[in-house]
């Protein structure tokens, strides 16, 4: 299993925004092979951060989805909503060790 981690450094004031839009869409992306996702904000260290996982079983299976779901009419409304918000943001791909 491979987890697609996205962090989102907001401009201050949006995180709960961008948050809200995560998870929006989040329940919407199952249809392109996406896995049921997380949505996690900061507690402590660097302020306005939203963390957005999703879990995928194979990185073929991750790779096959997103090429999809960048395509999908859900993805174009949430990055024109979010990307206004956010300062910059980072892609990691983990491993889970099970």
């Amino acid at each position: 299993m491979v987890v697609l981690r996205r962090v989102f450094r907001c401009k201050y004031g949006t995180a709960g925004e961008v948050a809200e839009l995560c998870r929006q869409v989040d329940g919407k992306l199952g249809k392109y092979g996406f896995g049921a996702g997380r949505v996690l904000t900061d507690l402590s260290g660097e302020s306005h951060v939203v963390v957005w996982e999703t879990p995928f079983a194979s990185l073929k299976a991750l790779e096959e989805a997103r090429r999809r779901v960048l395509a999908s009419p859900e993805w174009e409304a949430w990055n024109a909503a979010a990307a206004p918000m956010i300062k910059s943001a980072a892609r990691d791909f983990w491993k889970v060790e099970e």
